[in-house]
This record gives structure tokens, sequence and C-alpha cells, in this order.
């Protein structure tokens, strides 16, 4: 660092570290000059891309591109994964795991023991059909501290969308297993929460979930289906190309036709939602909003949601299945890559300073951002 950013970045810290300033998550996106940052508070890292169901939703697998099937074959190996953790270990206290599907990873109880060995916290993202009650004791014994599971509805409607027959069964049992072992164990870990994502397969079916999440005593949390339009791409394909002089083909995975859900019946179904989650006590969540107004813009404008992005995500990071470090799961920039190189050059190196500089002055929101989970 040269010296003014640098003193900068240690003052930030030092008052950080004595409560005298925000929370990290205000204080690195508003404070530090030059594109500088604080180590992030938590990060994710994608374990694997590979994936044992085949959702309608999915961005990943409605994307096409040259790369794609090389960096299914480029994930990191146990022992890079290792060096990782070790590599992040003094700087990051929290750190989520997410795919694709982490437990379709032979090895990923020994990835979570590690993680938790070296002494950071644990989250995972997971659709749960592949926790078994061995799975699910193994995941108590160790110390994860929550779990995020997608379910979309009721059965026949979660089996639809996921592509597989059983599904919804396979997901609900784990649910339940995780709970029992949890009350026998007398734990309290991990904190259980289905996510739902809604769109025009599910939205009939919202409704249902109140009931499921209140029998298996878990959080219910939905979020709005992100789609844009080809031209909002094609958009965000040129900032790209002249921002960062990359061609990036990410979000053609999410062109798509989610946005034909009936907006009213949507509206009716958020209000008997909360109606029936007060009522039957069951902690509810909505990822973005639950507002008439910026539901109906985000589901029938073809421009941006009114107001400026709230997205902290390249202060968060994200560290790929392949090694990349980069600032959003739906942009190929790359940091910096944690098989070449240490955290502590990726975070705050040229590459990473001159996103967040761009970032900043576009008011945190790209072409590509406006339908983004994150805003």
């Amino acid at each position: 660092m040269d010296d003014l950013p640098s003193k900068a970045f240690k003052l930030a810290r030092y008052l950080y570290r004595y409560k005298k300033l925000p929370p990290r998550r205000v204080l690195s996106c508003n404070l530090l000059p030059g594109g500088y940052a604080l180590y992030p508070k938590n990060t994710a890292i994608e374990v694997t891309i590979k994936c044992n169901q085949m959702c309608a939703a999915c961005w990943w697998a409605n994307l096409s591109y040259a790369g794609k099937e090389e960096y299914l074959t480029a994930e990191m190996s146990l022992g890079e994964i290792k060096n990782t953790i070790d590599g992040i270990k003094n700087f990051i206290p929290s750190v989520g795991l997410t795919g694709g599907e982490p437990f379709a990873r032979r090895d990923i109880l020994e990835i979570v023991e590690y993680i938790i060995g070296a002494g950071l916290s644990v989250s995972i993202l997971t659709n749960a059909t592949l926790i078994d009650r061995q799975v699910a004791t193994a995941i108590i014994d160790l110390g994860v501290e929550a779990l995020g599971v997608s379910l979309d509805g009721d059965r026949s409607t979660h089996d639809h969308i996921r592509g597989i027959k059983g599904s919804f069964d396979k997901t609900v049992n784990a649910l339940r297993t995780i709970q029992e072992i949890k009350e026998k164990k007398g734990r309290e870990h991990p904190s259980l929460r289905i996510n739902c994502v809604i769109s025009s397969l599910n939205v009939t079916k919202l409704i249902d979930l109140v009931d499921i999440a209140s029998e298996l005593k878990v959080e219910l949390q939905f979020q709005h289906v992100m789609w844009l339009t080809k031209e909002t791409v094609e958009r965000h394909k040129r900032f790209m190309r002249e921002q960062f002089a990359i061609d990036d083909p990410t979000l053609d995975g999410l062109v798509d036709n989610f946005n034909t859900l009936n907006v009213d019946a949507l509206i009716d179904v958020i209000s008997e939602v909360k109606r029936k989650a007060h009522i039957m006590g069951v902690p509810l969540f909505f990822q973005q909003f639950n507002d008439e107004e910026t539901v109906r813009t985000w589901y029938m404008s073809q421009d941006t949601l009114a107001g400026h992005s709230s997205c902290y995500y390249p202060y968060v990071g994200r560290i790929r299945a392949n090694g990349d470090v980069t600032p959003c799961p739906y942009i190929r920039y790359v940091f910096g890559n944690m098989k070449h190189q240490t955290f502590s050059q990726i975070w705050n190196g040229e590459k990473a300073r001159h996103f967040r500089q761009v970032f900043k002055a576009n008011d945190r929101l790209f072409p590509g951002c406006v339908r983004c989970c994150k805003i």
C-alpha cells in the first residue's frame, strides 16, 4: 500500500476494533479511499459447482459458454481448499460454504472439520437431499453454525422445479432428522432456515411453506427470482468490456420469462404468508423486500428499481470452486487466485481496488445488477 491508504487502513482497523466506528459492513463500503477495504467479516467459498439437481430457475444450468466445462474440471482439491483456509483464517472469522451442492463433494465433512478446527464458524447453503442420518450427526457434532436449505413449495411443486422426483421428501426428511438429533443431544446448532425463491412456478404454493416451517420448527425466508431482459444483459456486457476489458457471459443464464408471474396474486400471497406466519409463530424473512410498490417494479418494469443499491458483495468477496476470488457470483472479473496468491495480496490488490472504485462511482449498481438478490 502507499502511505496514505496504509495509514487510513490501519486507523480504520484500530477504531473498528475498539468500537468507535459503525459496523464493518457500513465501514468497509464507505470509508477507505482508493478502493481499499478492510478484511471481510465473512466470505463465501464455492466448494464445488457440481449439483445433483436440475432446477428450472437455476442461472448456472441455463448458462452456456465456452469456459463452462473447463471451470467444472478446475475445482480445487482438498489440499488446495485447506491451503485457502490457512490463508484466510487470520482475517476472516466466518465462512459460508456454497456451490453447486456442497454435499456433492465426498470430502465435504473433512473440509468442514478443517475450517472449524482453524477457529472459523461455518454455515452451509444446501438442498439437503444428500444429508442422511450419519451426515446429519456429523454436521451437529462438528459444530456447523447454520444451514440454509432450499425448498420451493409443496411436494409436487418442489419436485417439478428441482427436476427430480423425491427431492421434496429427501429435503424435508433431512431437516426432520437434524432437528431430532439436535434435540437428543441437547444442541442448538445448526440453526435451520428454509429458503424459497419466488417465481411463476410456485407463487400459488408459497403459503404451504408456512405450515412446513412450523411443523419442522425452522425459520422461513423468501427471495424474489432474478431475471433480466436480453437488452439489459447486452448493456451489462458492454459496460464490463468498457470498464474492465472482459467478455462476461455470466448473466446470459438469467435471461428468462419468469417476469410473467401474476403480480397481483403474488402481493395477495405475500400478505397471507405474513399473516399466517405471525399467527403460527414462524420466524419469517424476505431477503430483499415485500412491499407492494417494489414487488410491482421488480416484476413489471424493464428498468432499474428506484433508489440506490445496498450491495456490499465486493467487500465480502467470493472464493470460487477453481480458487478465483471474485466480487460477485454473477461477475467473472477476477481479483486473483488462491492457488497462486495469498489472500492479503489479492484483497487489496490493484484489480480489487479498481473494481471497488468503479463500483462506488456507479452507485454500486451495474446494468446487470437491477434484479440481483443482493441489492
